[in-house]
């Protein structure tokens, strides 16, 4: 008898930071062994937080150059991967809107982001994705 996939389609909000590349491989070592698709998502603030001008091409720029790392480590381990960007004031709205609308199985998320506090054990962000439930996170450690 054979077991179904656990996973089909994994969301992977990714910021850039140095902690996000193990955690990028893992949880494209955990797609690969799953026959899964990973979604890469990275969340740029809204044009008018921005204020216009040359920073909003840098954003886009540099968003461009995360999502086709991740397209690289997911080339290097076989995996399907398609990398997106939007646009929202909060980021941890816009990965469970993104999880709940493209039907991703899981949202793979790292347990220390850019804006941790001393002694808060997970992200901000990390931490609204867990308050809001519908989709399953799996929440890993950053690990250098």
């Amino acid at each position: 008898m054979t077991m179904p996939a656990l996973f089909t389609h994994i969301l992977l909000p990714v910021d850039g930071s140095l902690m996000m590349a193990p955690l990028v491989r893992r949880c494209l070592a955990i797609a690969a062994a799953a026959g899964a698709r990973v979604e890469a998502l990275h969340v740029l603030p809204p044009e008018e937080e921005k204020g216009g001008g040359d920073g909003e091409g840098e954003d886009t720029a540099r968003a461009a150059l995360i999502l086709a790392q991740v397209d690289r480590d997911a080339l290097e381990q076989g995996v399907a991967c398609h990398g997106r960007v939007v646009r929202a004031a909060q980021p941890w709205q816009a990965i469970v809107d993104a999880a709940r609308e493209g039907g991703a199985d899981v949202i793979c998320m790292g347990a220390h982001g850019r804006l941790v506090a001393p002694g808060q054990p997970l992200g901000s962000q990390t931490a609204q994705v867990l308050a809001h439930p519908g989709v399953p996170v799996l929440v890993m450690r950053s690990v250098t």
